[in-house]
């Protein structure tokens, strides 16, 4: 996740792709949390795929999204979407505001 974000800030889409489409292939045989791979989709540019991994991990009650959507740098691509700004919205966590520039 973070190996996705790092080439997504160095601009190296490709290497960012190939690094989530290594994640994605793993969470085939292996657990994976959706909150890791939220991240990972976003700086992949996959932003459909970053929105439903996050609605996975509300449903799935992943406790690492909860920490990551907040405040995570990882996840600054996915929080200027309306579509998670709502999803986290309705997990009514203390401080936060659903404006992208205005999250805790």
């Amino acid at each position: 996740m973070t190996l996705a974000s790092i080439y997504a800030a160095w601009d190296k889409p490709d290497n960012a792709r190939a690094v989530y489409r290594e994640m994605e292939g793993r969470s085939a045989r292996d657990y994976i949390q959706p909150a890791a791979l939220t991240a990972a989709a976003a700086a992949a540019g996959e932003m459909e795929r970053a929105i439903g991994f996050a609605q996975q991990a509300v449903d799935d009650r992943d406790p690492l999204f909860v920490m990551m959507a907040r405040s995570w740098p990882e996840y600054d691509r996915v929080r200027t979407d309306a579509r998670f700004l709502e999803i986290v919205g309705r997990l009514d966590l203390p401080g936060w505001n659903t404006s992208a520039t205005d999250t805790v």
